[in-house]
């Protein structure tokens, strides 16, 4: 199967990455310095992992990918489910790098800091038929965006933590 196979792909993709603006510019106007990274989309559907292996983006040094949904929510408590999908898992280490969950519906961002306990599971992808194991993380384990900010300026200034993609 080809990514031209799969109707309006190429839309969420585009979608995904005018959020991931939007939370660069948040970042920004927080004061921090933020590169977005070039998307790359590989051609062939069927291969396990999309999108090329890259950062989101680079917030002074430190890793951070995001995440964009179509679900109303403000802040942590108002989020409607009770564990998130962070990434699919490699069946290597599990991912210690920043990610945000930003709402396409409100704009509120919520975070799990590479700290925060996670585990893995299954996920179903209903688009390409088939299930793998994923990253998650415990809603309760997440943070607002102010802590967020908080917790960038305090690894900035102290040094970046180890992080793995």
């Amino acid at each position: 199967m080809k990514v031209s196979d799969i109707p309006d792909l190429r839309d969420r993709i585009k979608k995904g990455a005018i959020w991931e603006g939007y939370v660069a510019a948040s970042l920004a106007f927080a004061g921090f310095k933020v590169v977005m990274e070039p998307k790359r989309v590989r051609e062939d559907a069927e291969c396990p992992y999309l999108f090329e292996d890259t950062i989101d983006l680079m917030v002074q040094g430190i890793k951070v990918q995001v995440k964009s949904r179509s679900i109303q929510f403000n802040k942590v408590a108002d989020f409607p489910f009770n564990s998130i999908l962070i990434c699919r898992y490699d069946g290597k280490e599990i991912p210690t790098t920043a990610y945000i969950m930003v709402s396409q519906v409100t704009g509120g961002m919520i975070a799990s800091l590479p700290d925060s306990k996670r585990f893995i599971g299954t996920q179903e992808d209903k688009v390409r038929g088939y299930s793998y194991k994923a990253v998650y993380a415990k809603k309760e384990s997440f943070v607002d965006f102010a802590t967020l900010c908080s917790w960038l300026e305090e690894t900035i200034l102290h040094g970046a933590v180890s992080q793995t993609v």
